[in-house]
């Protein structure tokens, strides 16, 4: 136990295994962990021996264990250092920041009283059970602490659950609590384990069929529930990575509402299983489960100074500084590589030369018998983790299989890992692999590489269904130098990633691929476009195209500076799309919309043309259409949703252009397409657009049905979302969003941001505080890690007002200030969306505050800019505009009530927001102009919020009708200053 950190034999029951320790060998320590010495494993095996004649005697004992006194080592074999045994090898250093979250993950759960859940994980031999260890040592002192771990070839169902119970039974067994033995009688069928803690008898043996039925799982539930007082339950489930899907599954099922146990559950895992593991898998979606908290800490390296210290400590004080130094260095800030290198090095006088990580990996691998070496060959050129059967086949081990893999896991120089299909091999460390593939020449490498190949080839030949390791093919074929083999293989895994949705990936091999095949490169850069593209990844989607227009003929040019300058213009890089949009018309032959006086009555003319013209067109097929001309439409297409995104007022005269070029190929598809964005641009103008908009959509609809063309179904049901929008129905708009959004995969980035952005707004404006916080982060953090600017403006500005209903300042300054530096565009250069959506934050931040001046003169600061863009001409940019001044004037009079000036100004600004449409605003900010008839006013915007179910809106105006209903419906979303919030909306 000590050595391993687990007993030697195992059984299901006492007579079982009282059976095998009398009967069956132990496994060998060194199979079961890294670094233990040849010599001490000997010498556990012989104590281990069923006979007792065989074992060791006293004498015996003491005769070894003090022979050779003095420690050496050399570079073929080495002895255990004393400082292995070091009692400053026992202390714990280091991880405070991951302590204290830990330790308040359990105070929020003596707070709350609610389950919390902390996800751990790490590299393989970075500390993470002993950063656990040390924490729930103090927890324990105080509060009950289960301790269970999964083992990777434990073959037992429910395995957490099992162990879990195994530390419960014997918990209650130390700590006898006999109100509990009803729940304990119905646990004991399923985990025999229980009946022996609770009457001290002889298990049953487990029933054939393994099934958390609900008595049991509520007898478990009660029996966590009844063990948390007075304090909270500990759970800690270590090496998660082995365990199977049913545990997970039922972890998340005890910790759900309603009435969950007020537990902290520590799940610790390999970071590396992470993708392969099925209960991993499944754990990611613990994170999802409403009402539960969940934190995820991943470990990295010790820090140089925690490395130092922890050497110091196992080494010893009396260790020269400059060994000490040099073994952290070494260690690369792992505890496990400080352990092991201080096993080779003696502490104070007369020390033996210390050796390198590289050295110690030298000296393991030196020791290796010639099917071991083999193994560990194959799999260092793999790169990656290979199926064991595969692996095994490969390096033509047929004998004691088992026994070889098990050294090599217990040397520390490879690791198991977990996965549906099976158990793979991979290095233990990158370090493994670097040290072996130094010693292998060209030709070596090139034969490892295609014996392995042939291996996995076979493989997958006799289960072709296989498809996760066709990356892996690809790589060892392009080592041995069968580059079309490679180049077919890379083709069949990017699919397969794809497939799984996994379009990172699927990129990823694309991107490698085009490096081996030159020829192949634009084709390929395409794909890893679209690949990009459906990841919602627009920057690094346009600068594939962009790569895709070397070496290609011109309509494939124009084609990808379309997709190119659609992507960054929908993200708001706006001059590098420009320019692609410029380079493309440029190729194409077409002039750039101007914005002259010219360039005006051009548009003019479009226009009018349009109006005459109307939507007649001669149906021809793709094939009959010149490609350029297929090419230009998708150019001036990109131009058109560009210019929707960024600055809707000037995309009329390039959708003009966009829709006549459409008509004239008379290709369908392209032809909906065009008349969708049509209808958008109609929709922009508010109720005057709508019979338009609606009469365009119908005509798209029709269309896309008759084709089954799923894209243009997305648009044209997109549109109804943003109709929806201006018309104030967010329900209408919530329930399209999530509809589309499970459609998702249909539409770009800016198609997805766009219904995000609506679908999140919607939230906000129905009221749906804790639904919006649980949804925007993720969202805020794809912006951020995708580059988009466009989504980042729109998503922090939401982040805002979460921010001000919890009462936090700094961190909503902080909001405004990440979507300013998002948007780094001056609008003296041009005004777009996100400078209105800037500027409504200020405005709001600053009524928040109780600074109206400020927002007046933000306003003022931003008017003539506003008023020369193609974004007023908008309807709900006007609307929204109207809003703020009124907000901001009435806000403004209210800290002046004497200045009559104010309060005309005040007055006007009410008026306009009335003749805008937006009757209950207006009602409700006209209510402290008029005191006589404020309560009707009043009432009146109420019922017609409450009608919109416009939540905050509602609950604003009964607070200004001193209901104290108001300030509850607040205080229930979350709001933490109902009159302070209120003061936003009506001032």
């Amino acid at each position: 136990m000590a050595l391993t950190g687990q007993v030697p034999f195992h059984g299901e029951n006492i007579a079982t295994l009282m059976e095998r320790k009398q009967s069956d060998h132990p496994t060998p320590p060194r199979s079961l962990a890294a670094g233990i010495p040849e010599d001490l494993e000997q010498l556990c095996m012989q104590l281990l021996q069923p006979l007792p004649e065989h074992r060791p005697t006293g004498a015996d004992l003491l005769e070894r264990l003090h022979q050779g006194s003095e420690v050496s080592h050399t570079r073929g074999f080495a002895y255990l250092s004393p400082a292995a045994t070091h009692v400053g090898a026992r202390r714990f250093i280091g991880r405070g920041p991951e302590a204290l979250r830990l330790r308040g993950a359990y105070a929020s759960v003596c707070t709350d009283g609610r389950p919390a859940v902390v996800l751990l994980c790490s590299r393989a031999g970075l500390g993470k059970s002993a950063l656990i260890r040390h924490v729930t040592d103090e927890l324990r002192r105080s509060a009950v602490v289960l301790r269970a771990r999964c083992y990777e070839r434990d073959g037992v169902p429910f395995k957490a659950l099992d162990s879990l119970v195994d530390a419960l039974a014997r918990h209650l067994r130390q700590q006898p609590r006999p109100e509990l033995a009803p729940a304990v009688a119905a646990l004991a069928p399923l985990f025999p384990v229980l009946q022996t803690a609770a009457a001290g008898a002889e298990p049953p043996s487990r029933p054939a069929d393994h099934l958390l039925g609900p008595d049991a799982f509520a007898a478990l539930r009660h029996l966590l529930a009844r063990l948390t007082a007075p304090r909270p339950l500990t759970l800690w489930i270590d090496d998660l990575q082995w365990g199977d899907e049913g545990s997970v599954r039922a972890l998340q099922a005890l910790l759900a509402p309603p009435d969950p146990p007020p537990v902290l559950l520590i799940a610790s895992y390999r970071s590396e299983d992470r993708d392969t593991s099925p209960a991993l898998r499944v754990l990611q979606d613990m994170s999802l489960a409403p009402g539960l908290s969940v934190q995820a800490i991943e470990l990295g390296p010790l820090d140089p100074e925690e490395t130092l210290a922890l050497a110091s400590a196992v080494l010893g004080a009396d260790t020269a500084p400059a060994r000490l130094a040099k073994l952290a260095a070494e260690a690369q800030g792992s505890p496990q590589f400080v352990h092991d290198l201080a096993r080779f090095v003696a502490h104070g006088r007369g020390a033996a030369p210390e050796v390198t990580l590289d050295e110690l990996l030298e000296i393991r691998i030196a020791r290796l018998s010639e099917p071991q070496r083999r193994l560990l060959d194959l799999i260092a050129v793999a790169g990656g983790p290979v199926h064991a059967a595969t692996a095994l086949r490969a390096a033509e081990v047929a004998k004691d299989a088992r026994v070889v893999v098990h050294e090599l896991l217990g040397l520390g120089l490879l690791r198991s890992l977990s996965a549906a299909d099976g158990e793979r091999l991979d290095a233990y460390h990158e370090r493994t692999r670097e040290v072996v593939l130094a010693h292998l020449d060209g030709t070596a490498l090139r034969a490892l590489h295609a014996t392995l190949a042939a291996a996995l080839a076979a493989a997958l030949a006799a289960q072709p269904d296989d498809h996760a390791d066709h990356e892996l093919l690809s790589r060892l074929y392009r080592g041995a130098g069968d580059v079309p083999r490679a180049r077919h293989h890379a083709g069949l895994a990017a699919r397969a990633a794809a497939t799984a949705r996994d379009f990172d990936r699927a990129a990823a091999i694309l991107l490698r691929t085009s490096e081996w095949s030159p020829a192949e490169a634009p084709a390929l850069h395409i794909q890893r476009a679209e690949a990009l593209a459906r990841a919602g990844r627009s920057r690094a989607a346009a600068d594939a195209y962009l790569a895709a227009r070397t070496g290609v003929d011109r309509e494939t040019q124009i084609e990808c500076s379309a997709h190119a300058a659609l992507h960054l213009l929908s993200a708001g890089h706006l001059e590098d799309g420009r320019k692609a949009l410029a380079d493309g018309f440029t190729t194409a032959g077409l002039a750039l919309p101007a914005a002259s006086v010219r360039g005006r009555l051009a548009a003019l003319w479009r226009r009018g043309r349009m109006a005459v013209r109307g939507l007649q067109w001669s149906e021809r097929p793709a094939s009959e259409v010149p490609r350029a001309a297929l090419a230009r439409v998708d150019l001036l297409r990109a131009a058109t949703v560009g210019a929707l995104v960024v600055d809707p007022g000037s995309a009329a005269d390039i959708q003009a252009q966009h829709l006549l070029l459409s008509l004239e190929t008379g290709e369908p598809s392209h032809i909906g397409r065009a008349i969708a964005l049509e209808a958008t641009l109609a929709a922009q103008l508010g109720p005057a657009g709508r019979p338009r908009c609606l009469a365009m959509l119908a005509e798209a609809r029709a269309l896309a049905q008759r084709l089954n063309d799923r894209e243009t179904t997305y648009l044209v049901e997109m549109v109804l979302l943003l109709d929806a929008a201006q018309t104030g129905d967010f329900a209408a708009v919530l329930a399209r969003a999530e509809a589309l959004t499970a459609n998702a995969d249909l539409a770009l980035p800016h198609a997805r941001n766009l219904v995000d952005g609506h679908g999140l707004l919607a939230l906000l404006q129905l009221g749906r505080l804790p639904l919006l916080a649980e949804r925007l982060p993720p969202r805020l953090h794809a912006a951020a890690e995708h580059d988009d600017r466009c989504a980042q403006v729109t998503l922090h500005g939401l982040d805002l007002w979460l921010r001000l209903a919890r009462d936090d300042l700094p961190a909503a300054h902080a909001a405004l200030a990440a979507a300013e530096r998002a948007w780094p565009h001056p609008p003296a250069l041009g005004y777009h969306n996100q400078h209105l959506q800037l500027t409504h934050a200020r405005v709001v931040l600053h009524l928040y505050t109780g600074h109206p001046a400020r927002a007046v003169a933000v306003l003022q600061d931003d008017a003539p800019a506003l008023a020369r863009a193609g974004v007023a001409q908008t309807h709900a940019a006007s609307v929204l505009m109207a809003e703020l001044g009124a907000r901001v004037h009435v806000a403004a009079w209210r800290q002046q009530p004497a200045d009559t000036t104010l309060r005309r100004a005040a007055a006007r600004a009410v008026d306009d927001l009335h003749a805008h449409g937006a009757h209950a605003s207006a009602a409700l900010l006209r209510a402290s102009l008029h005191p006589e008839s404020a309560a009707s006013l009043l009432r009146a915007a109420a019922d017609e919020f409450a009608a919109s179910g416009r939540a905050i809106h509602h609950a604003t105006a009964l607070l200004r009708l001193h209901d104290p209903a108001g300030a509850a419906a607040l205080g229930a979303l979350g709001v933490v200053d109902p009159d302070r919030l209120a003061g936003v909306l009506a001032p």
